[in-house]
């Protein structure tokens, strides 16, 4: 594993998702909803797993771990996802595996892990595409 050196598209990528959470996620959370149809089949499909969970320091088992990011409880599943990610990227807490998989984690202000994940770099940004259209398509989140 080794810190990340990002391509030109990644660091677009990543600076458009801190850019879309401060000004699109924050502001208007309940656009973004778990159970949206859309989600979840594309979820499903893609072997993406998102948990919300305890959290272990444990590294990941590759095979039981691959395309999961878990994390700690909060209010918005899916805003929260999006503000772990940001943060993740901000404090350049995201390293590269040996199968080019992005190692994500977060943490509190203590110290104390509150994400971790292991993804590939295309679902990744994939599943954001996912979220973004849900969030600038949904009218009504409780029925999505």
């Amino acid at each position: 594993m080794s810190k990340l050196t990002l391509t030109d598209n990644e660091k677009i990528f990543w600076a458009d998702l801190v850019i879309y959470v401060e000004q699109e996620v924050k502001t208007k959370q309940k656009r973004f909803n778990i159970n949206n149809k859309k989600l979840k089949s594309f979820l499903k499909q893609k072997n993406i797993n998102l948990k919300r969970a305890k959290i272990s320091s444990k590294p990941f088992d590759k095979k039981q771990n691959e395309n999961t990011i878990t994390f700690s409880k909060g209010k918005n599943f899916i805003a929260d996802l999006l503000c772990h990610l940001r943060n993740a990227f901000a404090h350049s807490n995201i390293e590269i595996d040996n199968n080019g998989d992005y190692l994500l984690s977060d943490y509190y202000g203590t110290g104390k892990l509150n994400m971790k994940g292991r993804i590939s770099p295309q679902l990744l940004f994939e599943l954001i595409d996912q979220i973004k259209a849900i969030g600038t398509n949904v009218v009504s989140t409780s029925t999505n």
